[in-house]
């Protein structure tokens, strides 16, 4: 996860000698687009929807915050480095830039977790969570993880990027590779067994679909963020062990690397969101909101051409049946 100048070579005009040429900073670049439109789109429609205005979308909102920050920011951080490789007065700029952009990485994580546990308490313990479960309670819950984000990210840059003391960013580095890159899947699976228990013991939800779907959903969910963030923390760790030889292979390993870790805070909109069978419900009555509102405006005047016609043969039975008296 670190976010070294060295990776973008001096010159910024070959491939052959730096493991970030134009080539893949374009590329980057693009991904890091469609994830901020992907989450900006994410929260617009959470934010305008009444409908939407519950806590498991509330849950989504905030992890589309943190990956939406985090495109933003190291998309600036990225060019900073690009265009100014060697600027010692953008190195401040940059620093900067890296606590915000490790903080957003952190607090994707974190969130992707809160939503695991999140969705355990609504499936294990509904009518509790339905008490207990508020917007303004996931708002509290994510504004900590930002607070207790912030503090290990500031170390972790001081430690990788200030101090230039390579035992110490080797020893942060490390822990921080390990604890972000198998804490959440830890997580997520004794949440994902535990949603699976309390389904089995439970005579409502006790159907094999909904085991299976969740399982295929938490297993997309480990995957992409194994195969998307495992590459670039490996090889932070083997870096400042100084056992990297550069060579075209590494270079084109990194680079690999480089676009998995933007794909992974690009992707998750579409995994957390735009797959789940309420939001697709929600996109559906928006798509098709003008031919429902046609169809109500049919339905209103055939009610009303009704209860027209319906006056109108009243009237005419009274009529006979005045006729009929006298």
């Amino acid at each position: 996860m670190s976010n070294n100048s060295s990776q973008y070579g001096e010159d910024g005009d070959t491939c052959s000698n730096s493991p970030i040429c134009p080539s893949i900073v374009i590329l980057a670049t693009c991904v890091s687009l469609v994830g901020i439109i992907a989450n900006g789109a994410v929260l617009v429609i959470i934010f305008r929807s009444r409908r939407l205005h519950k806590p498991v979308f509330m849950g989504f909102a905030a992890l589309a915050l943190a990956d939406f920050l985090y495109l933003i920011f190291n998309t600036f951080l990225v060019h900073l480095h690009w265009f100014f490789p060697d600027n010692k007065g953008s190195e401040t700029a940059a620093n900067v830039l890296s606590v915000i952009v490790v903080t957003s990485a952190f607090s994707s994580a974190s969130h992707v977790t809160f939503l695991s546990v999140q969705q355990y308490f609504m499936i294990a313990h509904p009518l509790s969570s339905l008490a207990k479960q508020t917007n303004r309670t996931v708002f509290i819950a994510s504004l900590t993880v930002w607070i207790v984000c912030t503090i290990p990210s500031s170390f972790y840059i001081y430690a990788v990027r200030i101090s230039n003391d390579p035992v110490l960013g080797r020893l942060v580095n490390f822990s921080v590779t390990i604890i972000v890159t198998f804490l959440p899947i830890i997580i997520i699976l004794i949440c994902h067994f535990l949603k699976l228990k309390a389904l089995r013991e439970s005579v409502m939800n006790n159907r094999q679909s909904t085991r299976d779907r969740m399982s295929k959903v938490v297993s997309v969910v480990i995957l992409t963020y194994l195969v998307t963030t495992l590459p670039i923390n490996i090889h932070d760790t083997i870096k400042l062990a100084g056992k990297i030889e550069l060579s075209t292979v590494y270079f084109i390993i990194y680079r690999i690397a480089f676009i998995l870790l933007h794909l992974n805070f690009t992707i998750n909109p579409f995994i957390y969101f735009l797959f789940t069978p309420q939001c697709r419900r929600i996109l559906m009555m928006v798509k098709c909101l003008p031919c429902y509102k046609r169809s109500e405006e049919i339905h209103s005047r055939q009610t009303g051409s009704t209860l027209l016609s319906h006056d109108h043969s009243a009237g005419r039975h009274d009529t006979n049946v005045c006729h009929t008296a006298i």
